[in-house]
């Protein structure tokens, strides 16, 4: 199965996404960032506890393994940050959260 994600709000101006991910029955909420940097996530809506996985991804070829087992891994409710090393690094880890820009605004 594949997941499926929207768009929870428009992205920044830096076009960083914030995106309910949806896979294998579980619900995750998902910050796409380009850069390496933990402060331009948008956490105003990170609850007090939840559980947060963060990923640097800087190699293009392993943007799918690197999403798929990140999703395996999730609970339901968790947070994800992606960082991303390029821009095409983050188009493809949208494409891999199963995100069309366009198809699903804010």
């Amino acid at each position: 199965m594949n997941p499926t994600s929207q768009r929870l709000k428009s992205p920044d101006a830096k076009g960083n996404e914030v995106l309910k991910v949806e896979y294998l029955g579980k619900t995750m909420r998902a910050c796409v960032i380009l850069g390496t940097h933990e402060r331009d996530m948008d956490n105003s809506k990170i609850p007090e506890g939840a559980e947060l996985q963060i990923n640097l991804i800087v190699d293009r070829r392993v943007v799918g393994e690197e999403v798929r087992e990140m999703l395996d891994e999730a609970k339901n409710g968790n947070h994800m940050l992606f960082m991303c090393r390029t821009f095409n690094i983050r188009k493809d880890v949208l494409s891999a959260l199963g995100f069309t820009a366009g198809a699903l605004t804010a």
